[in-house]
């Protein structure tokens, strides 16, 4: 928030939960997409990276309404949301999945689901 020249106030408070929220369903998304994908992160992209993005950017567009608030409080909640929806969107996008392919290998295509038996 200090770079952005705000100081923190009740309603940026308000909006760290609503990113938490943002994260883990992005990120949940994203990581089950992986795994049903074995962490091939073009695929991923084309069909459930495209979805998270398009809901992220309708999120942030809708958050940035409400940095023309005539409250200061609610315009500070609009910058706050915004930029921390960006960022989340970021990491769910870009950061996550590389992540999970440069850590997470190609376990899961080794592993015999339910319907394959042990």
């Amino acid at each position: 928030m200090a770079l952005l020249g705000q100081s923190w106030n009740l309603a940026n408070v308000a909006s760290l939960p609503l990113l938490l929220g943002l994260g883990i369903d992005y990120g949940i998304h994203m990581l089950l997409a992986m795994k049903r994908d074995h962490n091939d992160i073009s695929k991923v992209w084309a069909t459930t990276g495209r979805a998270v993005f398009f809901c992220g950017v309708t999120t942030i567009i809708g958050f940035m309404s409400l940095v023309f608030a005539s409250n200061g409080g609610v315009a500070s909640l609009g910058i706050a949301c915004s930029v921390g929806s960006l960022w989340t969107l970021v990491f769910a996008l870009w950061l996550l999945p590389h992540w999970r392919a440069w850590l997470g290998g190609n376990r899961d295509a080794e592993k015999p689901g339910p319907a394959q038996g042990r």
